[in-house]
């Protein structure tokens, strides 16, 4: 398991209002959190005084506030979120299944990542099966209910910001990796994960070549 904060990078150079301004523009990569805004931005006018900057309490800040506009929303909503953490209502919590299972979960929402093989066999290409949902109340489920969208080129479909970007390294990255002068790869420490799979697959395999 994984966690990504939902935080402006290097937050502590930032002023108030810098950081206000990094939550905002999260939507373009998850657009759940338009639901949230209008009660951030609420608490937020909430910590103004006229005439001055904005400036936040102690312990306070654009991620917190978030948090918090993220727990009243969804609980008015009537999802009960009174078990779950401060973290929970912001962060997203990454979950990986040997071999081939992803899952990001965070308050209300999770999005499920199959890779599954290419139905013709070719150990290049994969099939991306991408489950996406949210809660929501009653009167809102028949006006956002998402029907399948079938993708056959990287593109020709937006989802999260995010993985569109992932979406468009894939087939280069793809190319790179049948570089013969390539020899070995460099992880950085975020991709831990990337290095405990293969450590597992390394494991995995070595015990079908012994059996």
């Amino acid at each position: 398991m994984s966690c990504s904060p939902f935080e402006v990078a290097h937050v502590d150079e930032f002023t108030a209002e810098g950081q206000v301004q990094g939550i905002r523009e999260l939507p373009e990569t998850f657009p759940s959190i338009m639901r949230v805004l209008p009660r951030f931005e609420e608490i937020v006018d909430s910590h103004r005084t006229d005439g001055r900057a904005l400036s936040f309490p102690d312990g306070v800040t654009a991620r917190t506030v978030l948090q918090r506009a993220t727990r009243e929303v969804l609980t008015e909503s009537g999802l009960d979120v009174s078990g779950l953490t401060d973290a929970q209502m912001s962060d997203n919590h990454g979950w990986v299944l040997f071999p081939n299972f992803f899952m990001t979960v965070r308050a209300g929402e999770a999005t499920v990542i199959l890779a599954q093989p290419d139905p013709e066999g070719d150990p290049n290409r994969c099939v991306w099966q991408i489950i996406s949902v949210m809660f929501l109340p009653d009167e809102m489920k028949d006006a956002l209910r998402a029907t399948p969208i079938e993708v056959k080129e990287p593109g020709e479909f937006k989802y999260l910001e995010a993985l569109q970007q992932d979406y468009e390294q894939m087939p280069r990255q793809q190319r790179g990796l049948r570089n013969e002068a390539l020899d070995h790869l460099l992880l950085v420490s975020e991709e831990v994960v990337v290095a405990h799979f293969h450590s597992v697959l390394d494991r995995y395999l070595g015990a079908s070549e012994r059996a």
